[in-house]
């Protein structure tokens, strides 16, 4: 997926992150829901940057700075 929709990553960002943050204004049910997945994500992508030898730090940057 992430390949295939780079453009429109790069354009408009995460749309896990985007609709979360719009769940969170509108929508508090399903705000709750969707914040784990939200998070499990980005406990994935941290963990693929640091299988890729980043520091944790710079690990957790770069997946926040990915999915928003």
């Amino acid at each position: 997926m992430i390949l295939n929709q780079k453009n429109n990553l790069e354009k408009f960002g995460c749309p896990m992150g985007t609709s979360t943050s719009e769940f969170s204004k509108n929508e508090p049910e399903l705000y709750e829901i969707t914040l784990p997945l939200f998070e499990r994500f980005k406990e994935w992508l941290t963990q693929e940057y640091l299988n890729l030898k980043f520091t944790n730090k710079e690990a957790q940057q770069k997946a926040m700075k990915l999915k928003t």
